[in-house]
């Protein structure tokens, strides 16, 4: 669940986790098949539906809310959500 409640679609999740591995508009773009404008756009979108004002605030509120696994950051994370690190060791 995002922040401030509001829905996001699959293909806004996609674009979000591109910003939390540092990818740029362009990179987001190719690897999605999109047009730079388009991801643009799927920013802003984030931007307003997290309720932040930046693609690092939005990158950690994606984190932190769960809505990518920590895979996002890069090679060496593991594929799992930070929530599920957060569980007791006895719960997992």
């Amino acid at each position: 669940m995002n922040p401030t409640g509001k829905s996001l679609s699959v293909r806004h999740v996609e674009v979000l986790a591109g910003l939390v591995g540092g990818e740029g508009a362009d990179a987001i773009a190719q690897h999605l098949g999109l047009t730079v404008n388009t991801v643009n756009t799927y920013i802003q979108t984030i931007l307003r539906a997290l309720g932040v004002r930046s693609r690092e605030q939005a990158s950690a509120a994606a984190v932190l809310a769960d809505l990518v696994p920590l895979r996002a950051l890069g090679a060496g994370w593991p594929d799992v959500r930070l929530s599920e690190l957060r569980q007791p060791a006895e719960a997992r």
